[in-house]
């Protein structure tokens, strides 16, 4: 296992296999298309344009395969198992994720930290290789891949944060977080270090993405076989890095930079909504989607495997692991086609959500949709303001009013707070499905409902100041960071 975790840290540079298909038709790193290249030392490997866009593309391969994917659906999937949004199917013994009964030893955590260290450990080599390597590529293309590294790197600060620390409201990021590790390795263990605080954490993925902010283009270029539409929606843009720091604020209560960065990203007239919410999943490929903002690609023929794939565990055509819980479908409107057009029932207790439709597990992975930064954008507008604000409304209601339910007006809240419940509420609807709702659970203080296992197994409520409501630091990692090593989150 040790051996294991080590080769995920590093790029060994005399087998780093990169071809003109992967930086010209990227699909992820399929290993089928690959042919080695000798890259023996770092400076060979970001020597041509193609293999420095090569490297590039590998930050991408990393969040999306990351030893069945980490970083892509089975780190959604995790979150949506935490909660009551999802119920285990009669043929499937639900994961230790689902159950809240998780030990440092468990894969389920240490798939996701394995796998965005690995991307972040990708992000650094590339910043450090196009550095380096001044002249390879025009100035505005090298500026382009270091915003690009930037966002990954955040995106994965972001997610490992948020998994394996309390929230940032609980002491104001002063608990411990994760390590940051901010240097290419290119061989043998990476150095020791302890965890940095949550605020550190925060911190440096805002500094991160405010640069990326600076070099990223709104719109990716068409590169080979490959269209713009396709790399500016699987690849960093400028609306995702500013989407993304909408979500950063938003967990640490800052609401006026919410409502600045969100108005930049709303002043790209980049994006909108789909005419309907079915329209949104329409295609397993989401690249000619208007409320596509950064999604991890997958094809039939690259994708985490059979087991990890979000069509296999929540679709009723799959394997049926994880239909939608009664809690949540008991909580949308009559008439909400968000439920009725994106689900299918099977039985009397079991609805299948169909946002994920690919037999063949092509299903892109939707880390950013535009809904969500309307509803940041929201909820950052009545919290600043203290009011029931009409431009917060106005949001909420072209969401509403898409899914065929009745629009708010102002009267329907007695308060800014009445508000701000029904705003939540509407994340939960409009999100469910993409491991959304359990970091909204933990950011607003809120605890994880209790709910009921097919087989009729109490699954209990993990209060929000419970050890458990967070994973443990995976027990491999305290064996080879002793740094760490004394630092485990406590009750694991």
């Amino acid at each position: 296992m040790k051996t294991f975790v080590k080769s995920k840290y590093l790029v060994i540079f005399k087998t780093f296999v990169l071809t003109v298909t992967l930086l010209f038709g990227f699909t992820g790193c399929n290993v089928t298309d690959l042919k080695p290249i000798d890259t023996s030392t770092p400076e060979a490997a970001f020597s041509t344009p193609v293999l420095m866009g090569g490297a590039v593309l590998s930050m991408y391969n990393a969040m999306q395969d990351g030893n069945n994917g980490g970083m892509a659906g089975w780190n959604l999937l995790q979150a949506e198992n935490r909660t009551a949004n999802l119920i285990d199917a009669a043929n499937f013994t639900p994961s230790v994720g689902f159950q809240q009964s998780m030990l440092a030893n468990d894969g389920v955590a240490f798939t996701i930290w394995n796998a965005a260290y690995a991307a972040i450990n990708r992000a650094n080599i590339v910043t450090k290789g196009v550095t380096d390597n001044p002249g390879v590529v025009s100035a505005a293309l090298s500026d382009q891949y270091l915003g690009e590294a930037r966002f990954v790197r955040a995106l994965c600060y972001w997610h490992l944060v948020n998994w394996f620390a309390r929230p940032y409201v609980d002491g104001n990021g002063n608990n411990p977080g994760v390590p940051l590790r901010l240097t290419a390795n290119f061989g043998g263990e990476p150095p020791a270090l302890e965890r940095s605080t949550v605020a550190q954490v925060y911190t440096q993925i805002e500094a991160d993405l405010v640069e990326a902010v600076a070099k990223l283009p709104i719109i990716q270029p068409a590169q080979g076989n490959q269209t713009s539409n396709y790399n500016s929606v699987s690849r960093a843009t400028r609306g995702a890095a500013l989407a993304l720091l909408t979500r950063v604020h938003l967990h640490k209560g800052e609401w006026n930079n919410v409502i600045t960065r969100g108005n930049q990203y709303i002043a790209l007239n980049r994006y909108s909504l789909e005419g309907t919410p079915s329209a949104v999943f329409a295609a397993a490929t989401p690249a000619n989607s208007a409320e596509a903002v950064f999604y991890i690609a997958h094809s039939t023929a690259d994708n985490p495997n059979t087991n990890n794939s979000l069509f296999n565990n929540l679709n009723s055509l799959g394997l049926q692991r994880y239909s939608l819980g009664p809690d949540l479908i008991a909580a949308f409107p009559v008439g909400d086609t968000r439920l009725s057009s994106l689900s299918v029932v099977t039985s009397a207790t079991r609805t299948w959500t169909t946002k994920y439709r690919s037999s063949t597990l092509a299903d892109w992975v939707p880390h950013i949709r535009h809904p969500e930064v309307l509803l940041n954008l929201a909820e950052a507008l009545v919290q600043q303001s203290g009011t029931v604000d009409v431009t917060a409304l106005g949001y909420v209601n072209s969401l509403r009013t898409r899914a065929g339910v009745t629009a708010y007006v102002v009267g329907d809240f007695a308060n800014a707070a009445a508000f701000r419940t029904a705003i939540l509420l509407e994340r939960r609807l409009e999100l469910y499905g993409e491991g959304k709702y359990f970091f909204d659970l933990l950011r607003t203080s809120q605890g994880v409902s209790g709910k009921v296992t097919s087989a009729g197994a109490a699954v209990p409520a993990v209060p929000w100041n419970s050890n458990f409501v967070i994973f443990p630091i995976p027990q491999v990692e305290l064996d080879r960071n002793p740094g760490i090593r004394s630092q485990q989150n406590p009750g694991y």
